[in-house]
This record gives C-alpha cells, sequence and structure tokens, in this order.
C-alpha cells in the first residue's frame, strides 16, 4: 500500500512554526509510531531515521515531531520545558485522527524522553507502548511502571549511569539493551564500523518491537 508523506505546521512560541512530517498509508492504518527527538539530535539523525524506516517496515504511520526552538534555532533552558510538553501536546491532539489508531509507540530520543513521559498521559490515543533511546534520568520512574517499553543505552553515557540500568533491569515488561561502548548517540567514538553495527541492532530492535505492540 502506497505511503503518503505530509509536512504540517504548528505554530510556536520561539516564533516560525515548527513542523511535523506525517507518513501515512493511503487508506487508513490502525498502527502509529511518534518520533520525539533530543534537544539537538533531529528526526534524520541516523537513530531516529531508522527507527522511522523499521517503523515503517513494521506496517505503522509515522509523525515525526520537531519542537519550535529547533525550528527556530534558539537556545532552550530547564524552564522552557513546560512550555515544550504543551505545544507538543497540543500539535499531537490536533494532527492525529482520533479513533483511528488501535496500537501507538511513541520513541523518544534524549530529551524527548522526558517530553515522552509528560505527553503520554495527556493524549487521547490508545498509548501503551514506548521505546526509550538513551534516556534522560527523570524518566525512571515512568520506565518501571510502563505497560510496554523498550530502552536502549550506552554504558558510557553521561547522562545514564550504570546504577540507573540496574534500576530498570528486571522490571516486568521492560526490555533493556545496554550497548557496550555506547555514547549518547549511541556510536564508539573513533570506530565507524562498530558504530554502524550498533546502529542495525537498534533499529532491529525497534523493527521487533513495533511487531509486538500491543
Amino acid at each position: 500500500m502506497p505511503i503518503e508523506y505530509s509536512n504540517h505546521e504548528v505554530q510556536s512560541r520561539w516564533g516560525r512554526p515548527a513542523r511535523y512530517s506525517f507518513a501515512k498509508r493511503a487508506g487508513g492504518n490502525e498502527a502509529l509510531a511518534i518520533l520525539l527527538p533530543g534537544q539537538g539530535y533531529s528526526l534524520d539523525a541516523p537513530l531516529l531515521h531508522y527507527a522511522k524506516l523499521g517503523a515503517l517496515e513494521a506496517g505503522c504511520d509515522v509523525l515525526g515531531v520537531e519542537y519550535g526552538f529547533q525550528s527556530n534555532r534558539s537556545a532552550v533552558a530547564s524552564h522552557d520545558f513546560s512550555a515544550v510538553v504543551d505545544e507538543v501536546s497540543d500539535a499531537l491532539e490536533r494532527l492525529v485522527p482520533q479513533d483511528q489508531y488501535r496500537r501507538c509507540v511513541l520513541v523518544g530520543k534524549s530529551m524527548g524522553t522526558a517530553i515522552l513521559c509528560e505527553v503520554s498521559g495527556r493524549l487521547t490515543l490508545p498509548v501503551k507502548n514506548h521505546v526509550f533511546l538513551t534516556p534522560l534520568r527523570s524518566a525512571i520512574s515512568f520506565i518501571r511502571h510502563a505497560e510496554n517499553a523498550l530502552v536502549i543505552v550506552g554504558d558510557r553515557d553521561p547522562f545514564f549511569f550504570a546504577a540507573d540500568v540496574e534500576q530498570i533491569s528486571g522490571v516486568s515488561k521492560v526490555g533493556v539493551e545496554v550497548v557496550a561502548g555506547g555514547d549518547h548517540s549511541l556510536e564508539i567514538e573513533g570506530d565507524m564500523s562498530a558504530s554502524l553495527h550498533i546502529l542495525h541492532r537498534v533499529a532491529q530492535l525497534c523493527k521487533t518491537f513495533y511487531d509486538s505492540m500491543r
């Protein structure tokens, strides 16, 4: 079934509108993946690009979020967080057709995992599935109580430590993959081949998770 691509402008407090990208299968679909990027890690960056491709291959529609501060190349501070969450929540409620999707997954990268935790409870969509790519520590409590989650983090990530991994390991319905040598981008500095291998592994894990969504 052919995929239709569209872009949607979302008004932003930072000035110029943000652009959300929607990839939909013609004729309708029951599954949707929503991608929430990191502060400096856009939808076009490797992890999210392949998370998107994996979702499309698994039969999902895909909605990619761009934050207003990203569109405007603006700095963002901790006190702006609630405004970002409000902007994303309002946009998703407006852009996603109600009653269409029965299976949804939120995919967050870094700052996007913190936004994921806040947005998830506000949406009227049936969101029971979550993917955390290099999560922030603030997401730990949410992860521990998730209905169905995948967490992928590097053991050299300066924002998520071994003690943090211990808090989510062994939790029911939470799959945890720790990438040996992986940094906050799930890459190994100075080793392109190893970094590409990790990217391939992450893409496979995401695809498998999408295929098993409830």
